[in-house]
Order: structure tokens, then sequence, then C-alpha cells
């Protein structure tokens, strides 16, 4: 029974670790257009992307040229190798740019946002979509 309390102890404290550790990361970039984020659109300008609040998946997306700041969801995302830059990555399709995933350059986890309704549509309409990165840096 000792055996198994310590194993679930030992769970536990591993993934609140990861959920920490996931959160620990800010990102501040210059965006040179439109773009939409969980079907919300931002105007071009400088932003930085934080935790919202620790131990979820909300993301405080704040514009640096006063307009404001917002909350979003996001997803973990992995790769099997870690980031080589800080970068934000958008799809776009038509004249549209959606924030797609962001990651932090050294590390192989970061933060996807789902395709909204728009993008779905589009794809369905066969509008072929591309990847645009932005360079970014990293907050605390």
């Amino acid at each position: 029974m000792k055996k198994i309390i310590g194993l679930l102890l030992v769970a536990a404290a591993s993934l609140l670790g990861t959920a920490a550790r996931a959160q620990d990361f800010g990102v501040r970039a210059t965006v040179p257009f439109d773009f939409v984020v969980n079907g919300k659109v931002y105007p071009a300008g400088q932003y930085t992307i934080l935790p919202a609040l620790e131990g979820t998946r909300a993301l405080s997306i704040r514009s640096e040229d006063g307009n404001g700041t917002k909350i979003v969801m996001s997803d973990l995302c992995a790769s099997t190798e870690p980031a080589r830059q800080t970068k934000l990555v958008f799809s776009r399709a038509g004249d549209s740019y959606f924030l797609h995933e962001i990651w932090i350059e050294g590390r192989d986890y970061g933060r996807s946002f789902p395709k909204t309704k728009a993008e779905i549509e589009m794809a369905s309409n066969q509008v072929k979509a591309e990847t645009v990165v932005v360079a970014a840096r990293i907050t605390r």
C-alpha cells in the first residue's frame, strides 16, 4: 500500500512539474500583419504573450501598441527536437494570417492553437495555406 501511495505521489509531482514547465515562458514579437487567434483578430504590431494563470492553458496576448490585453486558450504541443529559435508560426490562407504555434529556442514543447472555422472553411474551398514564421524573443 505504501508503495502505491509513493508511486502516486511521484506521478502527481511529475505531472505538476510538466505543467509548470510548460507555463514558464513569455515571448515578445513584432507581427507585421493582422492575424487571428481563436477567432479574434489582432492588428499588426508588437505583442507580448505570457501565461495568464499558472497551471492553465490560458495565455495573455498583450499589445504593446495600446490595443489592450486578451486572454486565449492554448494547447501544449511537442516536437522530437528542441526548437532552433524562438518564434511564432502562422498559417496564411488568402489574405488572412492565423497564429498556430509558439516555440521557445531550446525547448521540445510549445503552445498551439486550434484551427478556426474560417480556416476550416477556406481549406474546404481548397484555399492553399502557407506557413509564415515571425522571429520572437524570450521574456520573463
